[in-house]
């Protein structure tokens, strides 16, 4: 119906539609941080990478024990992880973002379509109003009523035929009704009055 459309197109569907917008702004804030620690964890791999080269060239030259070298070791594996989560945190956040972004661009849509089908609604509305104010009108000409009862003697206008207000349609014979014209002698004047019964 209508009413169900228009509910659809300025309630139901525009939530849907703010709340997937919402999540990409939530999405977008998220993936800034997890951007920011990658960059933090990417300075900090590249810190013990260089610190294991030289730790190594220590350990060559005597200066180190093994021990400290297996501890710089383990601190840039540790580095490396670190960045590696870090890197399929941006990863995730981003395939998160584009599916928010999908599901906004669905959403954004639907509120057009229900806004179209909401239009198409109104207008069948109108349409059904109108028809039936035309039928309406139609039925009222389907009925003539004669001003008095009698018998239809001439028909003027053929069926289907529209006409003006005012045309007139047929002529019509009014039987309990009658006129009599006649004469009477000015000696039977004093036997006449209204209702007097007459045989004619």
């Amino acid at each position: 119906s209508a009413a169900a459309a228009q509910v659809a197109a300025f309630h139901h569907v525009p939530l849907a539609a703010r709340a997937a917008h919402d999540d990409i702004a939530s999405l977008e804030s998220s993936l800034a941080a997890a951007r920011a620690d990658r960059e933090a964890k990417a300075e900090q791999r590249r810190y013990w990478d260089r610190e294991l080269v030289r730790e190594r060239g220590l350990l060559d030259a005597g200066a180190v024990s093994r021990q400290e070298y297996e501890d710089e070791r383990t601190q840039a594996a540790a580095a490396r992880a670190a960045f590696t989560a870090a890197s399929a945190m941006v990863a995730s956040q981003g395939n998160q973002i584009d599916a928010a972004r999908t599901r906004a661009a669905t959403a954004d849509a639907a509120i057009e379509e229900a806004r179209q089908t909401s239009r198409s609604a109104d207008a069948g509305a109108r349409r059904a109003a109108s028809e039936a104010r035309t039928q309406a009108i139609l039925a009222g000409y389907q009925n003539v009523i004669a001003p008095n009862d009698g018998i239809i003697i001439k028909r003027l206008i053929d069926p289907g035929v529209l006409v003006q207000a005012g045309t007139p349609i047929a002529r019509l014979a009014v039987i309990d009704r009658l006129r009599i014209a006649a004469n009477v002698a000015q000696s039977d004047l004093a036997g006449i009055a209204v209702g007097t019964a007459l045989d004619v």
